[in-house]
């Protein structure tokens, strides 16, 4: 037994059953999955994981450097399944559903090593393993295939996954989802192409054939078995009501705990999003909102339809910081859209007049962003100066000289009256107003100063994209199809003043067309909310044929 392995197992009793290297059980993953969760099946638990190991292990085995941390990457990823079984939609897409938390996972680990750098060495056997068997194309693919993959939409990604990264043949992935063997093979070979696509931005040129020969032959990994039944034993145990700290080590327990907290959050944030959208467009909750919670993925497949970007320099982006991650050197900020920019050594960070480094930053900040688009693609920052932090909640109370916000940033939703800066700069819905128009349940971002006073508040809606079903010009409303939801929204105002921008160029309501897909600004008014702007980009705007 290596050393790596033992760190599993040598505080863990003896397996009560081991992982066969071929299963009998031809029960769908579905099946296995509700035999689980109804019965605490033992041997389907085990059958899901010899299915999904390899796949599993090798997202871990990317992401991360060190064979230890991969491995109780691995052991977390299935006890994050056994919390959060009954969750999995669709049934019978496991293994899209655990790749998504492999990954997460591994980014989680990713930052944890970060803070323990000095326990150990960091590369270990496994390098000198892998670098006999794996090319110069797998080398470079290898650091960017998760990163870009993790981006396609679900239905792309499941068969990709399925056939490529887990062996699948077309036809046995034909039948788990109840689909044509031809949509499969269609889906499949969109797949490899977007992939393709995205990582020739990335300056990796591959072709989708090239791509799927080497995912064939580099992306099955072979999982210890002794591995296998200790991580399939220790989420046994975990089912069975132990308390996890007494079944793995402290480090996977604390994986695990912070991985099913993001997955909380994440779905109470699309939740709060939703439920927002909802209340705009006057349409009951109904059944609607556990159905839009269990197919998260796909509100996240689709970015919102935004004005073309020149391909120049981008200077002067005010933004609010979202994520943080010293260990890749990125952050991602969110301003006119969303962006991810990679943190370099000729970055230069300012935090209250002196130079800092990118660990001195929060999530919360307001900063000055200046950054220059990459030939790949990817955004490089140059510059990037810390203005203040911000609040973003809804107005309940206002005087004079100060502003109660109720936070919706983190899970608790606290109240908080923030003393206005004389002079402090207020926006409602794009234009620049004073205090006195801003109304109660307004959506607000306070733009704080170092002493914590509101120097800046900018009253907005969400964006939502969306398709237009019809348009009154006359009653200036229109009828929107959001397609994420299922739903039809009627009657939706339109304000007189609204921006409406088609192909970077000013236009009127009468110039929408059926069809369109656009994005639509929504007003700050959290109760009777309007449509204050609309984009679009004629590329977005006609109906996509392929599967």
């Amino acid at each position: 037994m290596d050393m790596a392995t033992s760190t599993f197992t040598e505080h863990l009793p003896p397996p009560r059953f081991a992982l066969n290297p071929r299963a009998d059980d031809e029960s769908s993953d579905g099946q296995l999955l509700d035999r689980f969760i109804d019965d605490q099946d033992a041997l389907a638990f085990e059958e899901l994981v010899r299915r999904h190991s390899s796949m599993v292990l090798g997202v871990c085995r990317r992401v991360l450097d060190n064979a230890h941390d991969a491995e109780d990457c691995f052991q977390a990823v299935f006890l994050v399944l056994v919390r959060k079984a009954a969750s999995v939609r669709p049934r019978e897409m496991v293994g899209n559903w655990l790749y998504g938390v492999a990954y997460r996972t591994a980014l989680e680990a990713r930052k944890l090593a970060a803070r323990r750098r000095n326990r150990e060495k960091k590369r270990c056997e496994m390098h000198s393993n892998r670098a006999e068997t794996k090319s110069d194309d797998w080398q470079e693919l290898q650091p960017l295939l998760d990163q870009e993959l993790a981006k396609l939409p679900n239905k792309y990604r499941g068969v990709l996954i399925s056939c490529d990264l887990e062996g699948r043949t077309r036809k046995e992935v034909a039948q788990i989802l109840g689909l044509p063997e031809g949509t499969v093979a269609s889906r499949l070979a969109r797949a490899r192409v977007l992939l393709a696509k995205r990582l020739s931005r990335r300056n990796l040129a591959i072709s989708a054939g090239a791509l799927a020969v080497l995912l064939s032959n580099k992306a099955l990994t072979e999982v210890p078995a002794t591995l296998s039944m200790a991580t399939a034993h220790a989420a046994l145990q975990l089912a069975g009501g132990q308390p996890i700290t007494g079944i793995v080590s402290g480090h996977v327990a604390a994986l695990t705990d912070a991985v099913v907290r993001s997955l909380v959050w994440t779905r109470l944030t699309i939740a709060s999003a939703v439920v927002v959208l909802l209340t705009i467009l006057g349409i009951g909750l109904g059944t609607l909102l556990p159905s839009v919670l269990a197919n998260k993925n796909s509100l996240e497949d689709k970015p919102n339809a935004l004005v073309a970007k020149p391909e120049k320099p981008q200077v002067a982006r005010d933004c609010i910081i979202q994520q943080i991650d010293t260990a890749s050197q990125t952050l991602q900020a969110s301003g006119d859209e969303l962006y991810d920019v990679q943190i370099g050594p000729a970055t230069r960070i300012t935090l209250d007049g002196a130079e800092r480094k990118l660990g001195d930053l929060r999530t919360g900040m307001i900063v000055h962003l200046e950054m220059q688009r990459a030939p790949n693609g990817r955004r490089d920052a140059l510059s990037i100066t810390v203005a203040g932090e911000a609040v973003v909640g809804i107005v309940e109370g206002m005087n004079d000289d100060s502003v109660t916000i109720r936070s919706e940033i983190g899970p608790n939703k606290i109240e908080k009256t923030y003393h206005l800066e004389k002079g402090a700069a207020i926006t409602v819905d794009g234009k620049k107003t004073k205090h006195g128009d801003l109304k109660l349940k307004m959506r607000v971002i306070l733009h704080l100063s170092p002493s914590k006073k509101a120097v800046g508040i900018k009253a907005v809606g969400p964006k939502v994209a969306v398709t237009v079903k019809s348009v009154q010009v006359d009653k200036r409303t229109l009828a929107l199809d959001v397609p994420n939801l299922h739903l039809v929204a009627e009657g939706v105002a339109v304000a007189e003043d609204a921006e409406i921008v088609i192909d970077g160029k000013k236009s009127t309501l009468a110039d929408l067309q059926v069809c369109m897909r656009v994005t639509v600004q929504m007003s700050a008014e959290s109760q009777r909310s309007y449509v204050v702007g609309i984009t679009t980009r004629s590329q977005e705007s006609g109906v996509r044929s392929q599967e």
